[in-house]
């Protein structure tokens, strides 16, 4: 009997409880943490208990969901694979497009973009099989962040190109100029500030006046800042710093990045005081010290400010701060490391699997088609005589023993060909 969700595993009755449990969940995603991970422990129960696979992988997903809520990766990655495993072999593609990505933006977020563009890459071919038009943008345009990341700019560039093609068609100018800020930020990278500044203002111009673009154009006047910065115009990147922080719903990130340069104006120009003001806004408020690039940068700078000015107190505290931070750091990536080489590891082992069902199934055809074709000389063999030859058993006995001979041929054959056939040993897998 099918439940609601459309799967046949499990009892109905307890479909529906997990389900609905499942949709209830999303009531509280944001606002409390601790109810959405009691109502996951339910549904894991529930599921458990009756053998109801989707189920269980959704458990797995909002688990994941509110580590990651709560920074701790290590165990979101970990139960984002746990879900992964459960809903891949039902093709629930929604629920594993959406567990590969957090998995790609935790391993991005966490400074390992390799990684991260491996599980968008995954998104990306299951986005593919379903012809989801605007997660393929989407995908494209992270690979070629990853990439970016990974200093390949050319490359980078010609994903950022064909999702910013992806986006037309869609009709979606927002995140056309989004792309935009990216495409701008890879010249810039490679060292073509002039193309840079092209994308940067085309992304003002084009953004102009449109609803929520507040995001890239603010990216866009902070990154023109950036290379005015780097040429030595400080009065003309403050005043593009300025602009940005000027818009309102700015994003925290793009707001540190920007105290974080016009703290290294005043430090410049040896206004000590000002440039500690403004480090301080993001080493004193940034709410993820761990893997914060901004709040590392801006703890570094107050050591280094407050030694300069011989406050050992206050050195002392932002160097510790700053040591303490690495430690903890170095040991997440370690186990979000070793989550990837247990998912990977897997999917090795579920290739081999299939490999070897594969094989059987090669042995078991070509065994049927040497006895067939024995069987097929018989009835022949005997068809010819019985009309022409009824009573010459002598032919009839030449006739069975080519039969026999013809069999026993076509299964050597197949042994051969088996014996041929290499399956693939677990560990010769190069995990990526």
């Amino acid at each position: 009997m099918a439940c609601r969700s459309g799967t046949q595993l499990g009892s109905p009755d307890y479909v529906i409880a997990a389900d609905s449990l499942y949709r209830e969940s999303f009531r509280f995603l944001t606002v409390d943490s601790s109810r959405v991970f009691s109502l996951s422990d339910s549904i894991e129960l529930i599921s458990q208990s009756n053998n109801y696979i989707k189920g269980i992988a959704r458990a797995y997903f909002l688990k994941g969901y509110v580590y990651d809520l709560n920074d701790e990766y290590d165990l979101a990655v970990s139960n984002y694979m746990a879900s992964l495993e459960q809903s891949r072999p039902l093709e629930h593609y929604q629920l594993s497009i959406r567990s590969l990505e957090n998995i790609a933006k935790i391993y991005y977020f966490t400074h390992n973009p390799s990684r991260a563009k491996e599980y968008y890459e995954e998104a990306l071919e299951l986005s593919r099989e379903q012809m989801d038009s605007t997660r393929i943008a989407y995908y494209l345009s992270n690979i070629g962040r990853c990439l970016e990341k990974l200093t390949h700019f050319k490359e980078a560039q010609k994903y950022y190109k064909v999702a910013q093609r992806s986006y037309e068609s869609l009709n979606d100018l927002p995140n056309m100029i989004k792309v935009e800020v990216y495409i701008g930020n890879s010249y810039y990278n490679a060292g073509s500030k002039s193309k840079a500044l092209y994308s940067y203002n085309k992304v003002l111009i084009d953004g102009k006046g449109l609803p929520n673009e507040s995001t890239a154009s603010g990216n866009a006047l902070n990154n023109i800042g950036n290379i005015y910065l780097e040429e030595g115009d400080h009065p003309q990147a403050a005043d593009y710093f300025n602009q940005a922080l000027a818009i309102a719903e700015l994003p925290a990130n793009t707001k540190n990045t920007i105290y974080n340069n016009l703290a290294e104006i005043y430090r410049h120009q040896e206004e000590w005081e000002k440039a500690a003001e403004y480090y301080s806004k993001v080493a004193d408020q940034s709410s993820n010290h761990l893997f914060d690039r901004q709040f590392t940068k801006a703890t570094k700078g107050l050591y280094e400010i407050y030694r300069e000015l011989g406050n050992h107190d206050m050195a002392y505290k932002y160097g510790d701060q700053l040591a303490n931070n690495m430690i903890p750091l170095l040991e997440v990536k370690e186990k979000l490391e070793l989550h990837n080489q247990q998912y990977r590891l897997h999917q090795a082992e579920e290739k081999i699997k299939a490999l070897e069902a594969k094989a059987a199934a090669s042995r078991q055809w070509l065994i049927n088609v040497s006895i067939i074709s024995g069987l097929a000389i018989l009835c022949l063999a005997g068809l010819y005589l019985s009309i022409r030859h009824r009573n010459k058993w002598q032919q009839l006995r030449k006739a069975v023993d080519a039969a026999y001979q013809k069999q026993q041929q076509a299964y050597h054959e197949a042994m051969k060909v088996m014996q041929d056939v290499k399956l693939p040993d677990p560990t010769s897998y190069k995990l990526k």
